[in-house]
């Protein structure tokens, strides 16, 4: 009817981190991220459950940021989980809420969805503090201190990853640019590695890199 207010308009939407099938990756939070930033979240009225029999989890914890909710838990490899989220489980700033209540379903990946990854290193200088991260889409997506020769990280995504090494002058795991009044600090040296690393699941994949 033209004219009428259409009830969804005043819907609160959110989005979660599930993937498009359905499957929770086991080492990333799960996250609510919601169009507006929320004035209430009651935990209480979001029910998070295991298995087909919607067996209670526990264990859990929330955090809480103004347009995003999200639940820390270790996950359990291959398992299915539920949440029955009551309709006033968020209220945002608009006093808007769900206009009824709802159930998300979905699965954790399994550990076999994932590759090992095996790194050897020749000539590495340990005084640098070198941290080696892996770059995706020009955007670092995991960084690992190297204390040692070899690094082995057991469950690690599937895709194809450039790496580089950063010499942590400050130890606190991320690249600083430097300062240029004050102390002319300079901007911490990131060294490209020259091969790609294609990270197969279930596979243990070695590489050798000389620095």
């Amino acid at each position: 009817v033209p004219g009428k207010p259409n009830a969804a308009d005043k819907r609160l939407k959110f989005q979660t981190t599930i993937k498009p099938d359905k499957t929770q990756d086991l080492l990333q939070p799960l996250s609510f991220i919601f169009e507006r930033s929320l004035k209430k979240f009651d935990s209480a009225k979001v029910h998070f459950s295991s298995d087909s029999s919607f067996t209670p989890v526990t264990g859990y914890t929330w955090s809480v940021e103004r347009k995003k909710v999200t639940l820390n838990y270790p996950w359990k490899e291959n398992t299915l989980y539920h949440f029955i989220l009551e309709k006033d489980f968020p209220t945002d700033t608009l006093s808007q809420q769900l206009l009824r209540a709802d159930t998300l379903t979905f699965k954790t990946m399994k550990s076999s969805d994932y590759g090992k990854v095996s790194v050897r290193f020749r000539n590495i200088d340990f005084s640098k503090n070198p941290v080696l991260q892996f770059v995706q889409n020009g955007e670092v997506v995991n960084s690992f201190p190297l204390t040692g020769e070899n690094f082995s990280k057991d469950l690690f995504l599937p895709g194809e990853y450039q790496m580089r090494i950063l010499n942590d002058a400050n130890k606190n795991g991320k690249w600083d640019p430097g300062e240029f009044y004050g102390r002319h600090k300079q901007p911490e040296t990131v060294k490209p590695v020259e091969r790609q690393l294609n990270v197969r699941p279930n596979y243990d994949n070695e590489v050798e890199i000389a620095l």
